[in-house]
């Protein structure tokens, strides 16, 4: 939820901050959902982007070993997910960007939505 909150509000600034933008969007003939597409495009974009020093950084704390292993045992090696490493890793990853993606596509639809909402005329007239 924390997350969904920071999301939220940093893109109503964002989208608060280019009005002006919209407002020419809109008057250009750009449809509601060209906006929409525009911003949630912006927002995959951005989660895409971090996402490869997320990983780096991640694989540095295994490597540097920070991260342990829950479960490992001498005895049952091989027999638990958490004994693959690269596995277990790549599987929380995509877990981890999937719902990550959920939270910026629901944090995003919103403010978007608000924004669309406006006029032209009214989104030039606060520049």
């Amino acid at each position: 939820m924390n997350i969904l909150l920071c999301v939220l509000g940093t893109f109503w600034c964002r989208v608060n901050a280019r009005r002006e933008e919209i407002g020419i969007r809109r008057a250009m003939g750009a449809t509601k959902e060209k906006i929409h597409y525009l911003f949630m495009t912006e927002g995959m974009v951005l989660l895409t982007c971090i996402l490869v020093p997320a990983v780096l950084i991640e694989i540095q704390l295994v490597y540097a070993d920070l991260m342990y292993t829950l479960g490992y045992l001498e005895e049952t090696q091989g027999l638990f997910l958490p004994d693959y490493m690269g596995l277990r890793l790549l599987i929380t990853n995509l877990l981890t960007y999937l719902l990550l993606a959920v939270v910026m596509m629901v944090s995003i639809w919103y403010p978007v939505w608000k924004a669309g909402k406006i006029t032209p005329i009214e989104a030039l007239r606060d520049d």
